[in-house]
């Protein structure tokens, strides 16, 4: 939102760039002015202040337009007390416009994204990563839709309980982790790890892993980011037999906007004959 004049649209244009019952904005680039001037700008900010959105911290960017592509080669900001540092070329002479977006992220604490749950002083852990993503699409939801790449993700040392999750408006991972260890439970997240290969617009755990004190929890399936379809498989181990002697392994389906949380039906079956 806040680079969107860079490309052609206003705020108002971004915020409204979603389709109907999808979640990944829409709203096309206006590639067709990016010929017509060129550009380098170097900006720096220590503190930038956003109504109605975090603040980011010790902001840097290198802009650069030339022969109709865009280039912020890097762009930097802090944000929940951690650093985000990006490399984004947007190449506008082929038609559709080509995108190549590498990223790093250091120590984002989770819980500072989502205002309600810093104020019950609780941890849902620190975020590292990094993606690397190859696309073409004049959207953001047509680009990741055709993207390849890979995308790793590493969290340690949090908080998982219906009601944090709940807080923070993440309603599939509350239903989740209510699903697994209970309605009221509170569960010390020891680390959780995601290693994403993205092919075509889907992308598919190579790992994708979650580990407490009672219970390693291990995630298959596919995320289609073109068609915005979830088909995931999640299976508790136990680490504690008493708790989890009648635990089942999930499902997650459907649309982003619209998932669908269930039982595996087939273990169920053999549990109840057995």
């Amino acid at each position: 939102a806040d680079l969107g004049p860079v490309v052609g649209a206003t705020p108002a244009e971004v915020s409204a760039g979603k389709r109907s019952g999808k979640m990944l904005p829409d709203k096309a680039f206006a590639t067709e002015r990016w010929s017509a001037m060129d550009m380098d700008i170097q900006f720096a900010g220590e503190r930038v202040l956003r109504p109605e959105s975090l603040p980011l911290e010790n902001l840097s960017v290198h802009a650069v337009m030339s022969d109709a592509v865009l280039r912020l080669a890097p762009l930097r900001f802090g944000v929940a007390h951690g650093q985000i540092e990006t490399t984004v070329v947007m190449d506008s002479r082929p038609t559709p416009l080509a995108v190549q977006a590498d990223a790093r992220v250091r120590g984002l604490r989770l819980s500072a994204l989502f205002p309600k749950v810093e104020l019950v002083d609780k941890s849902l852990g620190h975020l590292d990563g990094a993606l690397a993503l190859r696309g073409a699409g004049n959207s953001v939801a047509k680009w990741l839709g055709t993207s390849t790449g890979q995308a790793r993700l590493y969290v340690r040392d949090g908080t998982l309980s219906r009601e944090l999750l709940n807080l923070a408006a993440l309603n599939v991972g509350s239903v989740v982790v209510a699903k697994l260890f209970g309605d009221d439970r509170e569960v010390q997240l020891r680390c959780a790890v995601a290693d994403m290969e993205v092919h075509n617009g889907v992308a598919s755990p190579r790992t994708a892993r979650l580990s407490t004190s009672e219970a390693v929890v291990e995630t298959t399936g596919t995320i289609d980011l073109a068609r915005e379809q979830l088909d995931l498989h999640i299976k508790p181990q136990s680490l504690q037999w008493k708790f989890f002697s009648l635990r089942t392994p999930l499902y997650v389906r459907g649309s982003f906007a619209h998932p669908d949380v269930g039982v595996e039906a087939g273990p169920l079956l053999l549990r109840a004959g057995g």
